[in-house]
């Protein structure tokens, strides 16, 4: 996988919330997010809402490169462990089926001080457009 869209280079939302993303050695677009007191709930955990954005912003990079052009058609997330504050949340993205118009994607967000897993989430894609 290769070529991030430009759109998704410039995703206002997962900027103000802190999300990174870096490109690992096996070819597949991860992102992190540091758990701040802006991402907490009201039990001093990470707020699930913030899991899952990392999760679906790691599901978009996934589904919106190699010049394609993909939306969300289904997800869904597990919350497994809470996160706590200054834990770093790392989205690891597998590629279950990757079809002309249909791919499904899995995500594993782990806290990477010890490898803790956090979440699992599960996207289906509809690409509307490949170049």
């Amino acid at each position: 996988m290769n070529d991030l869209s430009e759109h998704l280079k410039h995703d206002r939302f997962a900027e103000y919330i802190g999300i990174e993303r870096f490109f690992c050695k096996d070819g597949y677009w991860t992102a992190r997010l540091k758990v701040t007191e802006n991402h907490l709930n009201g039990l001093g955990a990470a707020q699930g809402g913030a899991i899952f954005t990392l999760a679906d912003y790691a599901f978009a990079m996934a589904s919106n490169t190699d010049q394609r052009t993909s939306v969300g058609l289904q997800t869904s997330i597990s919350f497994i462990a809470p996160a706590p504050l200054d834990s770093v949340l790392s989205a690891s993205v597998r590629e279950i089926s990757r079809r002309r118009t249909v791919s499904i994607y899995e995500i594993e967000i782990r806290n990477e001080t010890d490898n803790t897993l956090i979440a699992l989430f599960t996207g289906t894609a509809f690409t509307v457009r490949a170049d």
